[in-house]
């Protein structure tokens, strides 16, 4: 097991670990200084002291301190034309990350198969139980309009219909401005889509920029209000 032997080796050997390092040539003294290495030692020794074989490191740059003893960061922190340093250690720490890496790509799959299954499983209940959300409402219509009933639909919607004006357009997401778009599309139906620009960044409250430069590119006359009505000067 390499978290058992590993805290062995480590308090065994810690300072020859430290020699090794401090007096190779060419292995990078700015990234590997007589100040850091000891700390970096002394942190993972009492991590694997604290939590023993049940260690868990995150194997990245800039976190679990284990990550810079690996064989592929001490390569990569070695001057060409040098031998990158060796020792039980650092093939110890090498395993460890490469145990991490297989461990987190490992975890991502099963995310991935989580949302597979969850998704399956919550359309299971809600035709089960006759529930639909407000995504439904908007993604089940925009499928509609790629069947043959989107004709006898859209004829439908512009008997009742007039125009179209839709207020705060930065929000619209894409399924969204489909729906609009093509159920609106006759050439004597108005159409208004009034938005700002400068939010259509906000994805968090359900707008696409990528709708919004859509939309701006299909329009056939555009405007822009120049002066602020909103507020008005310090007096």
């Amino acid at each position: 097991n390499v978290l058992r032997r590993l805290p062995v080796v480590l308090s065994s050997q810690f300072s020859e670990i430290i020699s090794i390092l401090s007096e190779h040539k060419g292995i990078n003294k700015r990234s590997y200084s007589k100040r850091s290495v000891p700390l970096w030692l002394e942190a993972s020794l009492k991590k694997l002291s604290t939590e023993g074989k049940d260690a868990l490191f995150l194997m990245e740059e800039n976190k679990d301190p284990l990550y810079r003893f690996t064989i592929d960061e001490l390569t990569r922190k070695t001057k060409d034309g040098h031998t990158p340093p060796s020792h039980e250690f650092f093939s110890l720490c090498q395993q460890v990350h490469d145990f991490y890496r297989e461990l987190e790509w490992d975890l991502i799959k099963l995310k991935h198969r989580f949302f597979q299954f969850m998704t399956q499983a919550l359309e299971s209940v809600k035709n089960s139980e006759s529930i639909c959300f407000f995504d439904d409402l908007v993604n089940r219509l925009c499928d509609v309009l790629d069947t043959p009933s989107a004709g006898s639909l859209k004829q439908a919607v512009n008997k009742t219909f007039k125009a179209c004006l839709i207020d705060e357009f930065q929000d619209t997401d894409p399924a969204q401005y489909k729906i609009f778009s093509h159920l609106f599309e006759n050439p004597g139906t108005p159409f208004f889509m009034i938005g700002d620009p400068k939010q259509a960044i906000y994805a968090f409250r359900g707008g696409d920029i990528f709708a919004y430069l859509q939309a701006g590119k299909n329009v056939d006359e555009r405007y822009t209000l120049k002066k602020n009505y909103r507020s008005s000067p310090k007096i």
